[in-house]
């Protein structure tokens, strides 16, 4: 949220209302009846949980409990008249075409089509209201000793603003639409031949391609663990490069703590003697990526904090997927093309 300044209306507001769905069914409540919670935050938070009322919502998922978080954001001059035009269906200035939006390698519409300005707003708005949501429920759950899935909301039902608290409007939040790298690969004669030599070498699957799926199987539901398996991925397939390409330094790489990811895909990299190809650094762009995850893995790991929002995993499990694409090669496997 834009941070109050001379712009910023004292009469102007917006209030956001969200509505998640859960699957189990991790306590029960009598039909009709609504748990109020007073969240008393800066935005006057309210989150009201209730068992599921299929007359209110029209959905396919198998929803047992709903959880709505409603909150008061101010707004700046410039976020008060974008809403006014959301509100009669007109883009807000400085909004971007869709053809432009589309252009990109991923992206999420309408959100996309906003200024930056507008998206920030609409962000925070979403990380206050899922926080409070959140703290609820797992209050809840915690005082109940409710045994359920990890994960809270499977579904959003509703995303909602309303300049009065009255008059809802629908509240894009940021999806994505990935053109990822991803592709579905082709069975033929020459997979059948590879696989065969692998086995008859002895060969499994690397342990950091089994972390990479765990990472991805998991992502979405539990980001946290998504994040951890993801970079631990990275920093696994990398001692598995060295062993292979430099054997009489197993011990160490297994039993020394190694540097940071980020120097060793820039400096060590390079001095690797590779089976094939020229070894060179990883590009500027995937290390950088790395350099966020491997940021974010530490705070969770240091401080048990994780902001969901600031860290992209799609892109984190696809520059993954890259590097090991790109150690596999540096090993000497002729069925892998490199990535840089």
């Amino acid at each position: 949220m834009t941070e109050p300044d001379k712009d910023t209306l004292a009469s102007a507001t917006v209030y956001g209302r969200i509505t998640w769905g859960a699957y189990d069914l991790i306590f029960s409540a009598d039909p009709g009846s609504t748990a109020r919670f007073d969240c008393s935050d800066e935005h006057r938070t309210v989150v009201e949980v209730a068992l599921f009322d299929e007359d209110k919502y029209e959905t396919v998922h198998p929803i047992k409990l709903v959880c709505t978080a409603t909150g008061r954001f101010k707004l700046t001059r410039r976020l008060d008249e974008a809403f006014s035009l959301l509100a009669v269906d007109r883009p807000p200035k400085g909004s971007r075409s869709e053809a432009d939006v589309r252009s990109q390698s991923s992206y999420s519409l309408p959100f996309d089509l906003y200024p930056s300005d507008l998206q920030s707003c609409i962000s925070e708005m979403y990380r206050t209201l899922y926080e409070c949501a959140s703290r609820v429920w797992r209050l809840l759950r915690w005082r109940l000793d409710a045994v359920g899935s990890h994960e809270r909301f499977q579904t959003i039902l509703a995303s909602e603003w309303a300049a009065d608290g009255q008059d809802w409007h629908p509240l894009p939040l940021k999806g994505y639409v990935k053109a990822s790298h991803w592709a579905v690969p082709r069975f033929d004669g020459s997979t059948v031949n590879s696989v065969q030599r692998l086995l008859s070498n002895g060969m499994s699957e690397p342990t950091s391609e089994e972390l990479l799926r765990e990472a991805w199987a998991v992502h979405t539901a539990n980001p946290r663990a998504g994040l951890l398996l993801a970079v631990a991925a990275a920093e696994v397939g990398f001692k598995e490069l060295v062993v292979d390409l430099v054997p009489q330094t197993q011990w160490l790489t297994l039993n020394v703590p190694s540097p940071p990811l980020v120097g060793l895909l820039k400096n060590s990299l390079p001095e690797l003697p590779v089976r094939q190809g020229n070894a060179t650094a990883a590009p500027q762009e995937l290390r950088k990526v790395v350099q966020k995850a491997v940021e974010a893995r530490n705070t969770l790991a240091h401080q048990g904090e994780f902001d969901s929002l600031g860290v992209d995993l799609d892109e984190i499990i696809d520059v993954v997927r890259l590097l090991l694409r790109q150690f596999m090669y540096y090993r000497g496997f002729a069925w892998v093309v490199p990535v840089w």
